[in-house]
């Protein structure tokens, strides 16, 4: 039976929900402030923090059928008026949840195929020339220019200039936020967020064409790591499952493969 549950429910205890904290560490920060929180007690859970953000679902290894029948169900019945469905999951609960709404109406599907790593150990970076800091308000058409290609190239998204901006003024005000620099050149990006009990995440990572595959990447990703570690905390990124020489990167400055995640984004535009 599927329930509204809280932050204190035994199920976020659970050895399969633990193993996969990495992987599902944004429901950790759904459940502080969430607008939906349902289980069935022991196999799955789904999480809402606000209608613009994806629905998270996660399900256990072993989930029997009767349990995927009944979150599918439920899942279609609760957002089948929905315009737009943006769902994180593992693959086959994205596939078995596509399939339920496709059986009528059907929607248009973007998914986007991401793999999660993990970070417990930091191997130093091989980039030890790489100096890493905050920018400053002289950085910010530079920051915006790359976050709007970041959007682009990872989520097919189209910024216009005024939210990149928007978005470069947030990141030079965030602590959080590092680059790289050749002279005056901002050359690669990164950010930390998403802190839970358990993980720290690393998001944005993005460096400019010409200076790709000269390990960049990876020299800011392990200097973030080692700033989470120091906090007692897990550093945790996704990657597009694709992307074989970022992925190799953040490999060699000590981050180990927790699990697949499908983002998909189901829209009816008639």
């Amino acid at each position: 039976m599927i329930t509204t549950i809280d932050g204190s429910h035994a199920i976020f205890q659970n050895s399969n929900y633990l193993k996969d904290i990495s992987r599902f560490s944004v429901i950790e920060l759904i459940k502080r402030r969430p607008m939906l929180l349902i289980s069935d007690g022991s196999e799955f859970i789904v999480g809402m923090a606000s209608a613009k953000l994806p629905i998270w679902v996660w399900s256990s290894d072993n989930i029997t059928e009767s349990s995927r029948i009944e979150l599918c169900e439920d899942f279609f019945h609760r957002f089948k008026n929905t315009e737009i469905i943006k769902i994180a999951a593992k693959p086959s609960i994205v596939s078995n949840i596509v399939t339920q709404f496709s059986n009528g109406r059907k929607p248009d599907i973007k998914t986007f195929h991401r793999q999660c790593l993990e970070c417990k150990l930091v191997i130093p970076s091989k980039r030890n020339d790489a100096i890493i800091s905050h920018p400053d308000t002289s950085d910010i058409t530079q920051i915006a220019d790359c976050i709007m290609k970041y959007e682009h190239e990872c989520y097919n998204k189209a910024m216009t200039l005024e939210q990149s901006l928007n978005a470069a003024d947030k990141s030079i005000n965030n602590p959080n936020f590092f680059v790289i620099k050749d002279a005056q050149k901002i050359i690669t990006i990164a950010r930390s967020a998403k802190e839970t009990d358990f993980n720290i995440s690393i998001e944005g990572v993005y460096t400019i064409p010409e200076y790709r595959n000269l390990g960049y990447a990876g020299a800011i990703v392990a200097y973030i790591s080692n700033r989470i570690l120091t906090q007692g905390k897990t550093a945790v990124l996704f990657t597009d499952i694709d992307n074989h020489a970022s992925n190799k990167s953040y490999k060699n400055v000590g981050f180990i493969e927790c699990g697949d995640l499908d983002e998909v984004e189901l829209s009816y535009t008639s």
